[in-house]
């Protein structure tokens, strides 16, 4: 038994190891940006369309979205351990679509703060059960409530989010894209996140 259990284990870690990495440009010093594909979330992109990312700061990383299935959120785990030693502290959800929320398992158990706007505890707890249930036949994955992951903190207005040197500034928006739309603003780089996530340079340097 305690052999069956050795093996088990170091198949394990084999298999966490040897988990793809996810593909990331660094569009300034610091930010990290998977670009998404212009297509319609199916079972042959598993609903991995979005982009999605992390800034790493002086003290910790911020993840801003997490993927459309859990397999893209532990790649993308994985390309911020390969990016930095820095522990991942905030998990920031720009809104409640599922290109955006479904890889947030993958730091479920990473000490890392949830974030969202104040309304997306509500919209993921409605459209949760119909998510979990739509998956396999429209994107070829399983999901259970473990990939409904609900925000910590919540944004109503305005919120900083210190990184150690870099601040984040957070706003919650009126109904638009979502009624959960959020936007993070890097002043830093001046990068903004905008609704519905989308990744726009106005100034890098």
């Amino acid at each position: 038994m305690k052999i069956l259990i050795v093996l088990v284990a170091l198949l394990s870690a084999h298999a966490e190891f040897a988990a793809p990495v996810l593909s990331v440009n660094q569009v300034a010093p610091g930010i990290y940006v998977h670009w998404g594909v212009q297509e319609f979330s199916d079972t042959k992109n598993h609903g991995a369309i979005a982009n999605i990312g992390f800034i790493v700061g002086q003290r910790c990383v911020a993840v801003i979205d997490t993927g459309g299935n859990p397999g893209q959120g532990r790649a993308l785990r994985n390309a911020i351990e390969n990016t930095t030693p820095k522990p991942v502290c905030y998990v920031i959800n720009t809104h409640v679509h599922p290109d955006h929320i479904y890889g947030n398992s993958a730091f479920k158990n990473t000490g890392a703060k949830f974030v969202g706007h104040e309304k997306l505890a509500r919209a993921m707890s409605v459209r949760g059960d119909y998510y979990i249930q739509k998956a396999p036949r429209l994107l070829g994955i399983t999901l259970t409530t473990n990939e409904i992951i609900p925000p910590d903190i919540l944004v109503s207005g305005e919120l900083d989010l210190d990184l150690g040197g870099r601040i984040l500034k957070l706003a919650a928006h009126p109904a638009a894209h979502t009624d959960n739309d959020l936007s993070a603003y890097d002043p830093h780089r001046y990068l903004m996140v905008v609704r519905p996530a989308i990744y726009r340079t106005l100034a890098l340097y």
